[in-house]
């Protein structure tokens, strides 16, 4: 069972224990992300990870010494500081997780030394080529929204950051409604919250999240980038949330997401030989979510492989699958999920996306039973509302074709 403690300022304080284990997963979650930037801001949610992580060094060693492993990572929505420890030193790395947000060093030494490494890793991700299409989808899919922009930043915001400026927006974010601590595996919940304490020290208040973005369908073709072609079709989802979620998450599963068995899979690979693998993944918010299929194939089979998963697609909108289909991935997700609740990391993944997403944690029982109650015409419908408003990206050998809006890569 989980249980939850909150603070006076709003901060709430999770611990899952899990029997037997001798290890235990730590995250500090904050409700920031390239969601809540504002002009001028664009990349501030992942410089902050990176000056109240590695500030000026002081906690390397420190996290070092735990031994395990200690990370942090800026998402769309969420700024997370996690890590694996063995129990006994989990409250250690609650108090340094908590020193680290209630003395953040934001001065021109911390900007000076972390800009460089932020600037490396945006190059970086230029240089991939799935990132750099992803990045494109998401600004025509969302035109001008703050969810599509990139997180590691855009245009010149980071070239004329200040320290006042880091100040400010981190005195805004880090408010105690939030901020939620998540702990599972080899944990005591009341040392948990002695550890983390002195969080009730930050000011109570949330800060604005911008409403939902609507979803523009498109049809766009590009060049070829590297030595084959890529496909992607990318749809608006349900948020974790919505009733027709688990729907649609079987949906995903019988259509791309099951890695042998999805029927895309199976025609793409087994039955025409066009792809070799095809790749799916639902990405969900606080309220919206979408699905994105890619497939990658060689230059001149573009049009084929585009039928080809068209096809499938239609097939299941007007037919729904079949009884069989539902049961398979049924079982699969039960035994997956099922498995996850022995691995501390994914269960304090897991609580900590509810929080965000739900503002509650379900059991496992209560999701399979959610899945269970699905018949085939549930699984049909979700998957018709999202395919309906597809947007497909193609970058191949064939002709670059300008959009009826003026795009054009």
């Amino acid at each position: 069972m989980t249980v939850c403690t909150t603070l006076a300022n709003g901060v709430r304080i999770l611990s899952r224990p899990l029997p037997g284990r001798r290890s235990a997963a730590l995250g500090f979650w904050l409700l920031n992300g390239s969601r809540h930037e504002v002009h001028g801001q664009h990349g501030y949610a992942h410089l902050l990870e990176h000056l109240l992580f590695h500030g000026s060094g002081r906690f390397a060693d420190h996290f070092e010494a735990l031994g395990g492993h200690v990370n942090a990572r800026t998402m769309r929505e969420l700024t997370a500081f996690h890590g694996l420890v063995t129990g006994d030193r989990l409250r250690l790395l609650a108090r340094l997780f908590t020193s680290m947000l209630l003395d953040p060093r934001l001065g021109a030494a911390e900007l000076a030394a972390e800009l460089p490494a932020v600037g490396h890793e945006r190059r970086m991700a230029s240089m991939s080529p799935w990132d750099e299409q992803e990045a494109f989808a998401l600004r025509r899919v969302w035109d001008g929204h703050p969810l599509a922009c990139p997180i590691l930043g855009a245009g010149d915001a980071l070239r004329a950051v200040s320290p006042a400026a880091m100040q400010e927006y981190c005195a805004e974010r880090l408010r105690g409604p939030s901020i939620w601590v998540v702990a599972a595996g080899d944990v005591h919940h009341d040392e948990l919250v002695e550890a983390c304490q002195a969080l009730e020290r930050l000011p109570a208040g949330k800060h604005r999240t911008p409403p939902p973005p609507d979803f523009t369908p498109r049809a766009l073709h590009g060049p070829a980038s590297g030595d084959g072609s890529d496909l992607l079709w990318v749809m608006p989802v349900p948020a974790l949330g919505d009733p027709s979620y688990p729907a649609l998450l079987l949906a995903e599963q019988i259509a791309a997401g099951a890695p042998l068995s999805a029927r895309l899979q199976r025609e793409l690979r087994e039955r025409l030989g066009l792809a070799y693998a095809v790749e799916s993944r639902l990405e969900l918010y606080t309220d919206c979510g979408l699905w994105w299929i890619r497939v990658q194939c060689e230059p001149g089979r573009e049009a084929p492989c585009i039928t080809a998963v068209e096809s499938v697609m239609e097939a299941l909108v007007q037919r729904g699958p079949t009884r069989e289909e539902v049961i398979h991935n049924l079982t699969q997700l039960q035994a997956r999920w099922t498995l996850e609740e022995e691995d501390p990391e994914c269960v304090m993944e897991r609580i900590a996306h509810e929080i965000a997403c739900l503002d509650r944690v379900t059991a496992l029982n209560e999701r399979l039973a959610r899945l269970a109650a699905l018949d085939p015409d549930d699984i049909r419908h979700a998957l018709a509302d999202a395919w309906r408003r597809h947007a497909r990206f193609v970058w191949g050998a064939g002709k670059t074709r300008r959009a009826s809006n003026g795009d054009r890569f």
